[in-house]
């Protein structure tokens, strides 16, 4: 993320969350979310390889102010995909 970013920045935020959005709605982006000082953000997208991860993020408004780097995972554990337990109530 730029350390000043320009107010060209600022007012592609609404873009930027709503591109987000609708790829979370997809299942393209499992999660999102930006460092307390707002100099990283990470992204945890469905791809099969990285040229399709740099496809998913060229399409970000934001794109040209930011700089990637991107690690593949093994496995993505998180809360909200897991099964609720069962009540017996």
């Amino acid at each position: 993320m730029p350390k000043e970013p320009p107010t060209e920045f600022y007012l592609l935020v609404p873009a930027q969350r709503d591109l987000v959005v609708d790829l979370m709605d997809k299942g393209v982006i499992l999660s999102y979310g930006l460092s307390d000082d707002r100099s990283r953000l990470w992204v945890v997208a469905v791809a099969g390889n990285k040229e399709e991860v740099r496809a998913i993020t060229e399409k970000f408004p934001m794109f040209k102010y930011m700089t990637f780097q991107v690690q593949e995972l093994m496995f993505y554990n998180n809360s909200k995909h897991k099964l609720p337990e069962l009540s017996l109530n």
